[in-house]
């Protein structure tokens, strides 16, 4: 694809990025003073830019994302009259193979790579560590992306999911003795939730076999009965053109007559068959999407298990924790009531200690029932937070079925009465061009 836009007085390079298909542009002969906004020119192979107003050598540097480029004019700007220009644009730009309008050999490439070595090296680095940026969110997205197709998303986020917006958990975290068990509890919980997600991805990749499966089956069915009812509908064209063709202008003869009804019933008989073929593929169908539900209700089983089992180990290991903590949460209590005892009875050296502990600390070890609603409250959000997430996988493994099938069995019935529509259209038109042949030869006759 090729655009020129040479001669058109233009300042600023803009208005092109819906062309991602094309392949050369001429920009030849402008007031142009910056190289931008061709990002998505991904195929550009063919750039002139000559007879401009750039000054600066590093616009050029802008074209080096062009994978593709091999031939770029750039003589005519203000930057060409710097003797580095034409081996720093061949330094940089390393896919070029014309600049100019002339060949750029091996030796000039090698010698203008020499001459920018330090800072080629510096900008290879750079753009080392943004590709390795770059794929690295490339696998975290296709990884996430992966983990919510196979309704995982909300699990490898979930136990930082049940410590967010526990208000009261700054505070407990100043009893270090109490939050010990909470953080303890993570190494569990991860190493529970690593063997669940292994489990639910072998099974996701099962149902990705079977969709792809199910997908091929029906589309092989489909393909061969419209292969089968096109073979009808060309074998019957061209009986029905070679004996139109073969009828005498005029009146026809009786014989001729017989033989237009005879393709006449031979059209209506046709779409017989060809419905016969499309309530074949329904039936087809019918079978083979009830074999698939079948299939993938077992794995659907198989996974809610799986949840079920998950989630319930997980409500022990927090409610394990919680226990642990509210024991501990007990000792701290006790230890600061004897302190506060020892202090009140006068003990100078209990009392001493107790002045160096945390004030803060103190107020809460202070309240019991205020630091155990602390706990309750925090462990039943987290049992809450659990439950919930069960439910929303539970709920999601049904549903990605559920849509699945039904946006596919949708799809099918619009196929099928489009199928219908056009096996009726095509009869319906055989029919018209008959009669209308028919009409015309007895118009001839009188």
């Amino acid at each position: 694809m090729h655009a020129d836009l040479s001669f058109n007085n233009i300042t600023v390079i803009e208005g092109l990025s819906n062309l991602t298909k094309l392949t050369d542009l001429s920009l030849y002969n402008n007031k142009i003073t910056s190289l931008e906004n061709l990002e998505e020119l991904v195929d550009l192979e063919v750039f002139s830019i000559g007879n401009n107003a750039i000054k600066k050598l590093d616009n050029f540097l802008y074209l080096r994302q062009f994978q593709k480029l091999r031939l770029l004019s750039m003589a005519g700007n203000p930057v060409c009259q710097d003797p580095e220009s034409r081996s720093y644009v061949i330094a940089h730009c390393r896919c070029l193979s014309y600049l100019d309008y002339r060949l750029i050999d091996e030796a000039t490439v090698v010698a203008a790579r020499e001459q920018f070595n330090d800072e080629l090296l510096e900008l290879e680095e750079r753009e080392r560590a943004a590709e390795e940026v770059l794929e690295e969110e490339r696998r975290s997205k296709e990884l996430h992306d992966k983990l919510q197709r196979a309704n995982l998303d909300l699990v490898y986020v979930l136990y930082e999911d049940l410590l967010k917006d526990d208000a009261d958990l700054p505070k407990i975290r100043l009893l270090t003795l109490v939050v010990e068990p909470l953080d303890a509890m993570r190494a569990s919980f991860e190493e529970l939730t690593t063997e669940f997600m292994d489990v639910i991805l072998k099974t996701f990749e099962k149902k990705e076999e079977e969709k792809s499966l199910f997908l091929k089956t029906y589309n092989g069915i489909n393909s061969k009965n419209m292969s089968d009812g096109m073979s009808i509908l060309e074998e019957f064209g061209a009986k029905k053109k070679r004996i139109l063709r073969e009828m005498h202008p005029g009146e026809l003869s009786v014989d001729e007559e017989r033989v237009l009804e005879d393709i006449r019933g031979e059209n209506d008989r046709i779409s017989d068959k060809l419905l016969e073929i499309e309530m074949m593929q329904v039936e087809q169908y019918e079978e083979i999407i009830r074999e698939f539900e079948r299939r993938m209700s077992e794995l659907v089983n198989q996974n809610i298990e799986h949840v079920q089992m998950f989630f319930a180990r997980l409500r022990e290991l927090e409610s394990s924790c919680f226990e642990s903590m509210a024991a501990l949460a007990n000792q701290e209590i006790d230890k600061a009531a004897a302190a506060a005892a020892a202090g009140a009875a006068g003990d100078e050296s209990d009392q001493e200690d107790a002045d160096e502990g945390d004030e803060e600390v103190k107020a809460i070890l202070s309240d019991k029932d205020a630091l155990m609603n602390m706990l309750n409250s925090g462990h039943d959000s987290r049992i809450s937070k659990i439950d919930a997430r069960e439910d929303d996988m539970t709920q999601r493994e049904h549903k990605s079925l559920e849509d699945f099938v039904s946006a596919h069995k949708n799809k099918e019935y619009q196929r099928n009465r489009d199928r219908v529509a056009e096996v009726w259209g095509q009869i319906d038109r055989n029919r018209r061009e008959m009669d209308e042949y028919a009409n015309e030869e007895m118009g001839d006759g009188r």
